[in-house]
């Protein structure tokens, strides 16, 4: 399965000069494109891998491959 999560709006970024936020988007043809905008509070980019619903998925996931 292919799952994308992406984040549209980064104004964080890599906290390193120079300054710029990291914008994902959609992939057409995923089988799940999950849009975590607005879910991360002032998080940037990299909280992305820690964001409850984020695990909760990659742990279905994994399930998934031993049933």
């Amino acid at each position: 399965r292919h799952i994308n999560v992406f984040q549209k709006a980064d104004q964080l970024g890599l906290k390193m000069k120079p300054k710029f936020g990291i914008h994902g988007s959609r992939i057409y043809g995923a089988d799940l494109n999950l849009n975590v905008t607005g879910k991360l509070g002032d998080d940037g980019h990299g909280a992305i891998n820690y964001h409850p619903e984020v695990l909760e998925l990659f742990k279905t996931e994994l399930k998934r491959l031993y049933q």
